[in-house]
């Protein structure tokens, strides 16, 4: 069962301001292209990445995410070294399930850790814009899709000193990046706020 919890936290920051890219770097050598339109963050083709200028390590983080096409693969990650391609971990963006069945999701689904745990259920769909909340403390990490928790994992693994997080624990600060997966990519990201714990 699937329980549905409304996450506000009180001290909640933008880190994108809707109008330009500040605070963001985008990764030099990749094809995917970057702008803002319309208030949100837009990316398209890939592959290719776009992080933060600071780094996190404990936090909470909310954003809106749109899929402008169907089936689409993207990702926020999160506890990425600095100019890293692909590196942390991913929460993954995908809103495709098998056998017309929410509960089997392709690709780890939206909400999943990526390489680590499936999201329980794709609750958000394509051409609609969802929310994602990503809680991370420690070894900890939960998501949250329009209020539902989809994954919870717990990382009891050797740290990873590669910070692939698909092999072992990352445990140190890092950027949030979004990440352009391929050609087919075209996301759009907005209201993205965080709060370090």
């Amino acid at each position: 069962e699937v329980s549905e919890v409304k996450l506000r936290p009180r001290a909640l920051t933008p880190i994108f301001n809707g109008e330009n890219l500040h605070g963001w770097n985008i990764l030099p050598d990749h094809r995917s292209k970057f702008a803002v339109i319309d208030g949100a963050l837009n990316i398209q083709d890939g592959n290719g990445q776009i992080e933060t200028a600071d780094v996190y390590k404990d936090f909470v983080l909310q954003l809106d995410i749109f899929s402008n096409g169907m089936h689409l693969n993207s990702g926020v990650f999160f506890r990425g070294p600095v100019g890293k391609f692909w590196k942390g971990y991913e929460s993954q963006v995908r809103n495709q399930w098998s056998s017309d069945d929410r509960t089997k999701p392709v690709d780890f689904g939206t909400g999943g850790n990526y390489g680590n745990q499936s999201a329980r259920k794709v609750v958000s769909s394509d051409k609609e814009w969802f929310s994602k909340t990503i809680v991370v403390d420690g070894n900890h990490a939960s998501v949250w899709i329009n209020g539902y928790q989809v994954s919870d994992f717990t990382d009891t693994r050797m740290t990873n000193r590669g910070y692939n997080a698909k092999e072992g624990y990352v445990g140190e600060a890092g950027t949030i990046h979004l990440q352009g997966h391929d050609p087919t990519t075209n996301l759009s990201f907005k209201n993205i706020n965080l709060q370090e714990n």
